[in-house]
Formats: structure tokens, sequence, C-alpha cells
């Protein structure tokens, strides 16, 4: 019988004052074995434990030995795989486990969560959430004792580290359900916990979990526009932070000229510079000037201001309280706190959301849903925005400026349901951002990048985003071109003319009006006269060679092809 044995070690605790602390967490060990192995599943027995333990170490007036330390964990860790979770149930554990030094609390709390994953536990209710949370601190911040092992900064790069962060992870996607609003509570939650960590840890917490909430947010999206029936619209414009501007004046402030001026020399950038550091905060949208928000705008949790207040909605069941509205609000919140301390990392899940608003606009479009209480749309453009914000404001590294750009244009890309107006601002915008790079090779490969915004022949887009401007598209090369030609002081750059090539040919298949014959030839000619002058071929000049020979073979067989051979007939190749 357990009760005997236990209150048997109770008076030995009491009459052996004396007896080593290791000693009191091996026997309490070893009592524990007993009720796991003929008890199992008795929380009250394992806690009794555990209690005993936590009584008789308070009693040591000395502090713990590294053998105490190791019997303490042997003793902690112990019921972990048996009861997963319910071990949270369990006072002792968590008064036990205080007695620690820091990094053995770490250790504890990474067997713990190891324990939970490894056994499919599923956790289904924010209090349990709470808890759990609560018990894994350690894990979610820096060790401010003095009781390291290591230096801080040597253990964020340790494989323990990875390994530790790796459960924490992995936590939201344990987080399940049936009833939504509980669900989004739990996630709530996990905000609470988890944007308080440093920067080195906010891509194990508040990453995971913005994506957690993506399969979430369709799972709403099911929901709220198959079973709800119309809404009364509400402009989805009066939720954000807008500078008394509205969509209708849009036409008469913003510039959509891609280059502010063709005829400068192309690294003459000190007064685009100046202008932009005027107009700091804040970027030109269809919709007005949109201004980040100040930091004490940023934690809802405290009252402050929102990002963007959330209209009551009409025709929602009442036994749901969250909306596809509500998550797009709670994603903001979420990246807005990413983005105070790994800004690249928040850039790129403001553009991931764009794309998720997007798809709900372009199914909503699809099924002929009204949907004016939520507007999907706006709601992208508003990520969009964003992110140009963060761009201008905190990215200033060329090759994270370059990296940048190159998503931009993906994500505008797949859009489509965007507004023909609103995708051609972003389209200009993101075309003068890539002609103010630093360097002339990164404006060209990226300018020439751009030119894959303004023309684009898809069935899958609608009229509302046709993607056709071939005169943007002709500007887009020609000021590649000029600025490959700048670059020609080292011929390691030919392979910008090539690239240019590629192209001019692609649009040319494309069949943009505005792109001839003449322009491939004539640029194959100059190409060549560039090879002809290259006397040291270089590995990137080498590697320039090769793209430039498959883009020829690729012409000759389109002259070969019955049809394409009329098209292709005027181009030289080679």
């Amino acid at each position: 019988n357990f009760i005997p044995l236990d209150e048997c070690v109770r008076m030995i605790f009491e009459s052996k004052q004396k007896l080593p602390s290791r000693e009191v967490a091996r026997i309490e060990k070893t009592l524990m074995n007993f009720s796991v192995e003929f008890y199992p599943g008795k929380l009250t027995h394992i806690n009794s434990c555990l209690d005993g333990a936590y009584n008789a170490l308070m009693k040591k007036s000395s502090g713990f030995d590294r053998g105490t330390i190791t019997e303490v964990c042997n003793l902690l860790s112990e019921p972990l795989d048996s009861l997963s979770l319910d071990i949270l149930e369990l006072d002792g554990f968590t008064k036990l486990l205080g007695l620690l030094p820091f990094p053995y609390q770490r250790h504890i709390a990474t067997n713990l969560l190891k324990a939970i994953c490894e056994t499919g536990s599923t956790i289904g209710d924010p209090s349990q959430v709470d808890q759990l949370l609560q018990c894994v601190s350690t894990l979610l911040q820096e060790d401010t004792s003095n009781q390291i092992l290591e230096n801080e900064e040597d253990y964020q790069s340790s494989a323990s580290f990875h390994q530790e962060q790796y459960f924490v992870s992995r936590i939201v996607h344990l987080f399940h359900s049936d009833d939504v609003d509980t669900l989004f509570k739990m996630y709530n939650t996990a905000k609470k916990h988890f944007l308080n960590v440093d920067a080195t840890r906010i891509k194990y917490t508040v990453v995971p979990l913005v994506f957690a909430i993506f399969p979430f947010l369709i799972r709403i999206f099911d929901l709220e526009f198959k079973q709800s029936p119309p809404r009364e619209p509400t402009s989805l414009l009066d939720d954000f932070d807008l500078d008394g501007k509205s969509k209708d004046n849009f036409d008469e402030n913003i510039d959509t000229t891609i280059f502010v001026d063709d005829r400068k020399d192309n690294d003459d950038h000190n007064g685009q510079s100046e202008s932009n550091a005027n107009n700091e905060n804040e970027v030109e949208t269809s919709v007005g000037k949109i201004h980040l928000h100040d930091n004490e705008d940023k934690d809802d949790t405290k009252g402050e201001t929102k990002p963007f207040q959330v209209h009551e909605e009409t025709g929602i069941q009442p036994t749901r309280q969250i909306t596809c509205r509500k998550l797009f609000v709670f994603l903001q919140k979420l990246v807005i706190g990413i983005a105070e301390k790994e800004v690249e990392m928040a850039f790129k899940l403001y553009l991931e959301c764009a794309i998720i608003a997007d798809q709900c606009n372009t199914i909503v479009s699809e099924r002929n849903i009204e949907s004016k209480g939520c507007d999907f749309g706006a709601i992208s453009y508003e990520f969009m925005a964003q992110s140009f914000l963060l761009y201008e404001d905190q990215i200033s590294d060329p090759k994270m400026q370059e990296r940048s750009i190159t998503l931009i244009v993906g994500t505008l890309l797949s859009f489509k349901s965007f507004v023909k107006s609103d995708y051609d601002a972003l389209s200009a915008k993101t075309t003068q951002y890539a002609a103010k790079l630093i360097r002339k090779p990164d404006q060209c490969r990226m300018i020439l990048l751009c030119s894959n915004l303004f023309y684009r022949r898809c069935s899958e887009i609608k009229d509302t985003v046709s993607i056709q401007n071939p005169q943007r598209v002709l500007e887009c090369l020609q000021r590649a071109l000029k600025l490959a030609d700048a670059c020609m002081s080292s011929t390691s750059n030919i392979g910008l003319f090539i690239n240019i090539l590629d192209a001019y040919l692609k649009f040319f298949e494309l069949e943009c009006p505005v792109i001839t014959d003449k322009f491939l030839s004539g640029l194959i000619a100059l190409i060549n006269e560039h090879f002809d002058n290259i006397r040291d071929f270089s590995e990137a000049t080498i590697q320039a060679q090769a793209h430039y020979n498959q883009i020829l073979q690729h012409i000759s067989r389109r002259k070969m092809s019955p049809e394409t051979a009329a098209k292709f007939a005027p181009v030289m190749s080679g």
C-alpha cells in the first residue's frame, strides 16, 4: 500500500534532519517509481512524492550541491513520459522545479515539452496553455541569474538552445478545440507570453504562432462565409490609421512615375534620399499616407490604441465571436511585435498575410459572396502598405533591400483579385525602390525583375488585375540596359546584358507589342561586340557566355519550329 510507505518516508525525514539532500530526492524518486508501477495514473501519489521532497528540501539550510541537483532533476523527469500534460495539475512539480538553478529549470522544461510532443498530446484549454507556458518560461527568457553555466551568447548559438526552441516552436501546433472561440483564446494566451521574448527567440515563438493562425483563418473563413447571412456593409478603411485621406483622392497625391528623372546619372540618389527622409514613417497608398503605429499603440493588452478597431458585425451566430476580420487584426499585432525585434522576418510575414487576404478575396469573388463587412482586398492592401513602410524605415542593408524587392515582386505577381489601381501603385513604388539601390548592378537586376510586374499573360488573372502595361515594360528594360552599359568598366558584368536579352526574349514571346525583333537583334549584336573585346575570361564571364549560348540555341529552335518560324525569322541568331 502506498500510504503507509509515504508516511514512513515522512517519519524518516522528520527523525533524520541531517539526511543529505540528495538522499531525500533519491528516496522520493524510489517511492514514485513504486507508485507509477503499481498505481499508474494516481496523480495524488505522485504529487505527494514531489511535495514531500519539496518540504524536506526547504528545511535544508545549505544550498544544493551538484549531486542533489542531479537527483532532483531525475525526480522531476521521472513522471513526465507517463503523465505528459497531466503533470501541470500537480502543484508539487512547479514548486520543486522552482528550487533548481535557472539552467536546470530549462533542462526540465525541455524534457516536459519533449514528452508532450512525443506522446502526441493536444492542448484544449486556455488555462492549460497559460500553465504550460508559465512552467516552461525559462525557455522564453535569458538567464539573468548568477547561476549561469555558460555565457548566454554562447548558449544561444549552441545545439542545446536550438533543440529547446524547436520544442517551443511546436507548442502552438498542439492547440486543438472544436470550439473556435476557445481555440482563439488559446492563441491569444500564447501571444501574451511570446511577444515578450528577445530577438533570438522570437522566430521560435511568434513566427510559428502566425503560421498556426493561417489554417485557423481558413477554418473561420469557411464557417463565416458558408453559414453566415450577408452582413450590413461597413467600411474596413475606418479601421486603419489613415492620415485623413480617402481612396477617392488617391490619384491626386500619388506619384506613379517609375523613374524620377531619366536624364540624371543613375548613381545620383542624394536628392531622392533626402525626399525619403522628409517623408519618414509614411508611404503613399491608394488610401492616402498610412503611418506606422507608435510603440505605445502596439500592446493591446494594456488598453492602448489598437492598430485598427473591430466593428460589431451583424448576422454572426452568437456562439461564434471570432471572425476573419478579428483574426487579421490579431495577425497585424503579432507582426508589429516581431518588427520591433526582427525586421526582415516581419517584412516577410506582412507579405504572407497579404497573400492570405488576397486568396480570401479571390474565393469571395468567385462565389459572389456578400463580403462588404470584411473587405479582404483592403486588408491585403494594408498589409502590403505596412511592408513598404517597414522597407522604407528600417531596411537599409543593400543585400536585404535586394531580397525584399524580390519578395515584393513575387508577392504582387501571386495576387489574383487585386484592384488594378492599387496594383499599379504598388508596382510603381517597387520599381522606384529598385532604382534607388546603391550599386548599379543591383539596380539593373532588380529593375529587370520589376519589369515582370507590368506585363503578364495568365488566364487565371481577372480583368480587374490584368497586367498589360507595355510602355512600363519598355521603360524598365531601357533603364536596365543603360545601367548595364554603365557597369561595363568590369567585364564580369556582361552577364547583365545576357539577363536583359533573356527578358527581351521573354516579352517578345509573350507578344508584348512594344518589344520587336529589332530590339533582340540589336542587343545580340551589342553582346557579340562586348564578347569580342574581352581578353581575359573570368569565371563570371564564362558563365555568362554559357547562358548566352543557351539563349541563342533557343532562338534557333524557335526559327525551326513551324509555329514560331515566321515570328523569329528576322531575329539575329548569333
